[in-house]
C-alpha cells in the first residue's frame, strides 16, 4: 500500500510538472507572439516620422521626428529584450549632452500637454560632456529619468549635464518629491530599470528627493580615461 501511494504520488506530481510546463510554454508563446505583433505598429510609426520628415521643410520637424525615432528604437529593443534576446554592453564616449538634447525635444509634446515643460540646464562643453557607456543603453536609462519626472511629477522638467572628479552626469530635476514614488504595480520600475543600465556602464544612478526631486545618472569620464 506505502508504495503504491508513493507511486500516486509521483505520478500527481509528474502531472503537476507536466501542466504547470504546459501553462509555461503557452504563456512564453503568448509573450512571443505579443512582442511580434507589438514590434509592427512600431515599425509603421518609425516608417511614418521618416516619410514626415523627408517631407517636411521645417527643421525643427525633422528633429523631433529625430528624437522620436530613437525612444520608438528604445521601445523595439526592450520588446527584443523581453523576448529573451540579450545584448552586451558596449562601451565607447557617449555625448550626454546630445543625449540630453535629443530627449528635451522628444518629451516636450507630452509636458507641454501635461501642463509642464522642459529646457536644458547646466552644461559642459569642449568634449568634457563624454562619458564611456553603451550608447543605446545610456539613451535608455536617461530616457527612463525624463519619463519618471514628466509622467509622475510636477511643474517644469530641466535637463543638466554636471561634472566632477572622473565623472560626467546626466541631471534630471524637477520641483516634485513624489516623482520617485510607486503608483501601482507597474510604477517605479523605470527608475529600477535605469540603475540596472547604468551599473551595467559602470556608473550609478543617484536619486534626491526633496523640495526639488532630483535624479542623477553619473557614468565614468570619457576624457579622464583617454
Amino acid at each position: 500500500m506505502t508504495s503504491l501511494a508513493w507511486l500516486l504520488g509521483g505520478a500527481a506530481m509528474a502531472g503537476l510538472v507536466l501542466v504547470n510546463w504546459a501553462l509555461l510554454h503557452r504563456r512564453s508563446g503568448l509573450l512571443l507572439d505579443a512582442i511580434h505583433e507589438a514590434r509592427r505598429p512600431l515599425a509603421a510609426v518609425m516608417l511614418g516620422l521618416d516619410c514626415v520628415a523627408r517631407e517636411a521643410s521645417n527643421q525643427r520637424v525633422d528633429s523631433h521626428c529625430t528624437a522620436l525615432r530613437g525612444e520608438i528604437g528604445r521601445a523595439a529593443l526592450a520588446l527584443d529584450s523581453m523576448g529573451g534576446r540579450r545584448r552586451c554592453p558596449v562601451l565607447v564616449p557617449v555625448d550626454l549632452s546630445s543625449v540630453a538634447e535629443q530627449l528635451a525635444r522628444a518629451w516636450a509634446p507630452l509636458a507641454s500637454g501635461r501642463g509642464g515643460s522642459i529646457s536644458l540646464g547646466s552644461k559642459v562643453s569642449g568634449g568634457l560632456a563624454e562619458a564611456l557607456g553603451d550608447p543605446t543603453e545610456v539613451a535608455q536609462a536617461a530616457s527612463n529619468l525624463v519619463a519618471n519626472a514628466v509622467e509622475h511629477g510636477s511643474g517644469p522638467v530641466e535637463i543638466g549635464i554636471q561634472r566632477t572628479a572622473g565623472r560626467v552626469s546626466l541631471v534630471v530635476t524637477n520641483p516634485s518629491p513624489q516623482a520617485d514614488r510607486p503608483h501601482g504595480p507597474t510604477r517605479g520600475r523605470g527608475l529600477r530599470i535605469a540603475s540596472r543600465l547604468a551599473r551595467r556602464s559602470g556608473g550609478q544612478l543617484n536619486i534626491r528627493s526633496g523640495a526639488v526631486h532630483r535624479a542623477s545618472l553619473e557614468l565614468v569620464s570619457a576624457s579622464d580615461e583617454q
